[in-house]
């Protein structure tokens, strides 16, 4: 149920109306529309959304006391959760991961060191994480769930009505999978990070997850911005304006690699 909604083009993205209507979820989740998203997800329940926060590592808002606290599901629809763009990256991983059939795999925080070496020291290695810095996807992600998830994760990148494209990454509809021969699967999903004034763009990102055909699959995160609530960086600009074109830069690049073997791996790559 959206409560701004237009009188007319409710299977696009138009907002700001003043009418009580429906609207499909696909075009909710395509669109980022904030009212149905944030009103459906209360419905949910606020302990399962608190349970969804806590699980990828993010951090809720601060409050001065239990009455000041933000609902869960409100801080998760309006982006006043909070996390490094490392963090960012594990959810999206652990996503691709329970929708590649690799969810019984732990997934780790992404990090740029790769090898090891324990006689410098003493044995502590720090680089492969502690067992609280690994999520198991499959005990976040149902496998009732995965259909759906799919199918409005990828919205974004997919939806369309009447031959016409919409979503914050219709610019990238031409990698949705669907339109694609060599991808088997890609979502993404943008956010724009403002600060008291809401048209203060203060960090832009892009993180979504990739498969090809031949197996390879990556999960990825582009983020544009000052990461400083106090020193924002445009005006009215946002993740489908400045990040996107990154994204097809990555994209592109990522098509040219070499097959991988035949079992599946998950590589993760950042632009910050």
């Amino acid at each position: 149920m959206d409560t701004s909604a237009p009188a007319r083009g409710l299977e696009s993205c138009r907002r700001t109306g003043t009418l009580r209507r429906g609207r499909r979820a696909e075009v909710a989740f395509a669109c980022s529309l904030t009212n149905p998203l944030e009103r459906r997800l209360a419905q949910i329940g606020q302990k399962t959304s608190r349970k969804l926060i806590d699980a990828f590592g993010f951090t809720m808002p601060p409050a001065s006391g239990p009455e000041s606290e933000t609902p869960p599901s409100t801080a998760i629809v309006k982006g006043l959760i909070t996390g490094s763009p490392r963090t960012v990256h594990r959810m999206s991983a652990t996503v691709l991961a329970a929708l590649t059939g690799n969810g019984q795999k732990p997934v780790q925080l992404p990090r740029l060191v790769t090898h090891f070496d324990q006689n410098h020291t003493n044995g502590q290695n720090s680089v492969n994480g502690s067992s609280t810095d690994r999520l198991i996807p499959n005990k976040i992600i149902r496998p009732a769930a995965r259909a759906r998830l799919k199918a409005f994760l990828s919205a974004p990148l997919c939806y369309q009505y009447k031959g016409r494209k919409h979503g914050t990454l219709k610019s990238l509809s031409d990698w949705c999978a669907k339109r694609r021969r060599n991808v088997r699967l890609h979502f993404a999903k943008t956010g724009t990070h403002v600060n008291e004034d809401a048209d203060a763009t203060v960090d832009a990102w892009v993180s979504g997850g990739i498969q090809f055909t031949d197996g390879r699959a990556y999960a990825y995160v582009v983020l544009v911005g000052t990461g400083n609530t106090n020193k924002p960086f445009a005006r009215r600009l946002h993740a489908s304006d400045i990040a996107a074109p990154l994204v097809r830069v990555l994209l592109n690049d990522l098509a040219k690699e070499r097959s991988a073997p035949a079992q599946t791996t998950i590589s993760r790559i950042s632009i910050q």
